[in-house]
């Protein structure tokens, strides 16, 4: 009888943990992306306050921050 899966299943773990683990670059990266969704969303804010436009851009704005926040302290 021949197995199909020649490979063993920890070696297959193994490797799938290795995949999955970052490493510094790419939560720097992922830090730096929020900063810059923050940095959107503060121009976002500020316009649509001082400039009088529509409260959907202020709220775009919150929204945007939000989810730079989000993205830098997950990195």
């Amino acid at each position: 009888m021949t197995d199909s899966h020649p490979d063993d299943p920890v070696d297959r773990v193994a490797a799938a943990e290795a995949e999955m683990e970052d490493d510094a670059t790419d939560r720097v990266t992922d830090a730096l992306a929020g900063l810059a969704f923050c940095l959107v969303a503060l121009q976002f804010t500020v316009a649509g306050v001082f400039d009088g436009s529509s409260f959907l851009t202020v709220l775009a704005g919150v929204g945007l921050g939000g989810f730079g926040v989000v993205k830098a302290l997950n990195a």
